[in-house]
């Protein structure tokens, strides 16, 4: 994300990435496409520097990148939480998330956590907004297994997910 002009692109499904890429080919711009074993449960329709709202709630807005959408709402499905998909980081989809954002905004990433929160704060620049990225933890991971053995120890499961959903929202509130 720091390359200027460099698209970064991370489909959460499979039949994403047809779509996704026939649109960056021939645009003349360098493009990082990350892919992952981890999919979501059904594609959507994606375009570069679009985010999509899966539900519209109060308590807070999620950003859910890529394949981190299926965990996201399964960690989410009882709380009154606005969901935007994103599959397109670089271009970053500024006015959705102005038009959709509550005053508590959180981004599930399936990478390093905090890398999406550049975007985040200049897209939200000046407003009264709290902020958290919850991604892979910033420790060394030593440990290889199965993709939920992995996300585990990574911090992005589903359980661990939603515990910090409901602290932020809850400190939120306070």
């Amino acid at each position: 994300m720091t390359v200027p002009e460099f698209e970064f692109l991370v489909p959460g499904h499979a039949d994403e990435m047809g779509p996704l890429l026939r649109s960056t080919y021939a645009n003349g711009g360098p493009t990082y496409m990350r892919t992952s074993v981890r999919t979501n449960r059904t594609p959507h329709d994606v375009v570069p520097g679009r985010m999509e709202v899966i539900r519209r709630g109060a308590s807070a807005t999620i950003v859910a990148i890529g394949p981190m959408l299926a965990p996201a709402i399964d960690a989410t499905s009882d709380l009154d939480v606005t969901i935007l998909y994103a599959t397109s980081v670089n271009p970053f989809d500024h006015e959705t998330l102005i038009r959709e954002s509550t005053g508590t905004v959180i981004a599930i990433e399936p990478f390093l956590e905090g890398t999406l929160a550049p975007k985040l704060v200049k897209a939200l620049g000046g407003r009264p907004v709290i902020i958290e990225c919850i991604g892979v933890a910033p420790a060394r991971l030593v440990g290889y297994g199965r993709p939920e053995e992995n996300d585990e120890s990574a911090g992005v499961d589903v359980p661990t997910l939603r515990a910090r959903v409901l602290h932020t929202i809850g400190t939120a509130a306070s």
